[in-house]
């Protein structure tokens, strides 16, 4: 098994484990701060969660909507197609 070394009392808090010794912040995280849309790790890992939240709240709504709604029936739908074989009779 492999050593996995955590410090609880750094002063980021949310850093991944160790890899060769180095600490390394996630990827996603460093993009995000990068690109400016945020300035520190905390807000980037809130802005990270709540995109979670929202992502499995529209799943769930999709899910709903799909299996729990009543399907669009159209009244007489038999007698607004066109029956070629009484056309042919005539």
């Amino acid at each position: 098994m492999s050593s996995l070394e955590l410090e609880p009392n750094q002063t980021n808090a949310y850093m991944s484990r160790r890899v060769l010794g180095n600490p390394e912040v996630p990827k996603v995280i460093n993009f995000l701060i990068q690109k400016g849309i945020v300035k520190s790790s905390n807000q980037a890992l809130v802005i990270l969660v709540g995109l979670t939240v929202i992502c499995f709240a529209a799943a769930g709504a999709l899910v709903y909507k799909s299996y729990f709604s009543k399907p669009d029936i159209i009244p007489n739908a038999a007698a607004s197609i066109p029956n070629k074989n009484a056309e042919l009779k005539q």
